[in-house]
């Protein structure tokens, strides 16, 4: 409880001082309605999730609301994660059957979130950011949620009428979670369904339950606002199908991979301390393992391969490959730490305290850089306030500028829309600009022109 209560206070502290930014005005603005929901499904995208809950969550003009929200969403995420490997665990390895808990190993959890933490494509965006959140982080709790409901059931053998039937309705948002981690789960659990139908397992929800998941995919993926998207890209779309293949897969997916290099580093200690322990004359007794953790991480490759479709992919966009890279480290180190000899090898212990001290240093960082910038948004409102006050038909308010962070992908989003801003205050007509900075800003420190 303490871990949880642990990564539940630091997740809220920096959400705290993440200022409303980017398209979180835009998302306000819109609100919930049936023509709001329909205007963005046929105008924009089939994200029936990530569409919906900001508009909800903004709305209710409680910002501590939002972190929390954002803060328990992490927490589920990480908590699934760790559950989940165990579960695949024990589907794939009978030779070393998990605990049936809900609670899991500490140690693979903070594992987990330090990772999490330190090796994520675009942490600030993907986790900080209140509408990148709702695109990447809550489909996710959604998405593999549904995962471990499946597997666990999936392991029940059978399943009281209630419990199937909610997990239906849980596969409709985990479907529409995402386009490329939707598919991916969808193709993981048909395969462990396929192995459990073959072992003489003939219950039929498994098969309900991927259907309406399917259900969710499609109402994703025939939104008509996808195809009306593609006007945007239309460079991308003039060059011939063999074309943008290759430059997928030559450019932009090994770099999809690099992108999250400390989970396959730190996986490759882990298999390696197995190995060695085993030794080679014995390695069957890790074949459940290891087919589970190539069968996660060739998702993991999946999840990146179908995004071949993609005109363009934004850094957040690879959170679902990194998730299921960090799903096999996580088998592998609930692996690992079933033993007390090996949970305290000497690879494990470097491979604990690197992971502690390059978090440590992350959030110490973050939560310099994200203090200021909650500083500096202070000053960025007060002038559009005092403009809108005053009259001015033109703003012009300071960037926000970061101190130094560990990685540049720790920011959360500076795209600027000074339209949706001007609406907010209450300021419609009035434009607002922003000009470059030369260093922090704040309460008794004028920010200075980059310029001067």
């Amino acid at each position: 409880m303490l871990a949880a209560l642990a990564i539940l206070v630091v997740a809220f502290v920096l959400n705290h001082f993440t200022p409303m930014v980017s398209d979180d005005y835009a998302f306000y603005l819109m609100g919930v309605s049936w023509d709001t929901i329909k205007g963005m499904y046929m105008g924009w995208g089939g994200r029936l999730v990530a569409n919906t809950l900001p508009n909800f969550i903004l709305g209710l003009d409680q910002p501590w609301v939002a972190d929390l929200f954002n803060s328990v969403a992490l927490l589920a995420l990480v908590w699934i994660l760790t559950l989940l490997a165990v579960r695949i665990l024990a589907l794939l390895d009978a030779a070393h059957p998990a605990a049936l808990s809900v609670w899991p190993d500490i140690r693979v959890l903070l594992l987990v979130f330090a990772l999490y933490w330190i090796a994520n494509p675009d942490l600030g965006q993907t986790t900080f950011w209140i509408v990148g959140a709702a695109n990447y982080l809550w489909p996710s709790v959604f998405n593999f949620g549904f995962a471990l409901a499946f597997v666990v059931l999936l392991q029940r053998k059978s399943c009281p009428w209630w419990q199937a039937l909610l997990v239906c309705v849980l596969a409709l948002p985990a479907g529409c979670s995402n386009e490329n981690t939707g598919v991916v789960t969808w193709f993981l659990l048909a395969c462990l369904a396929i192995r459990a139908w073959r072992q003489g397992q003939r219950s039929l929800w498994p098969w309900v339950w991927l259907f309406f998941m399917g259900v969710g995919i499609c109402i994703l993926v025939l939104a008509p606002g996808n195809y009306a998207r593609e006007a945007s890209f239309q460079g991308w779309y003039d060059h011939p199908f063999w074309w943008r293949v290759m430059d997928h897969f030559v450019r932009r997916f090994p770099d999809a991979m690099f992108r999250y290099w400390e989970v396959f580093l730190a996986l490759g200690v882990l298999v390696y301390v197995l190995k060695r322990d085993v030794g080679a004359s014995d390695t069957g007794q890790l074949k459940g393992t290891m087919t589970g953790m190539y069968l996660l991480l060739g998702m993991a490759c999946l999840a990146n391969a179908v995004l071949v479709l993609a005109p363009n992919i934004p850094k957040r966009a690879l959170l679902g490959g990194f998730l299921y890279a960090l799903l096999a480290f996580a088998m592998v180190a609930h692996r690992v730490f079933q033993s007390p000899r090996l949970a305290g090898a000497w690879w494990v212990t470097v491979l604990c305290v690197v992971c502690g001290v390059q978090w440590v240093l992350s959030f110490g960082l973050m939560l310099r850089a994200y203090h200021g910038t909650y500083l500096q948004d202070q000053v960025r409102v007060a002038l559009v306030r005092q403009g809108i006050k005053d009259g001015a038909k033109h703003i012009e308010i300071p960037e926000y500028y970061f101190t130094w962070l560990l990685k540049s992908r720790d920011k959360f989003d500076v795209f600027f829309s000074g339209g949706d801003m001007a609406r907010y205050y209450g300021g419609a007509g009035v434009s607002i600009s922003e000009y470059p900075v030369k260093g922090p800003y704040g309460a008794g420190r004028a920010p200075v022109r980059k310029d001067q």
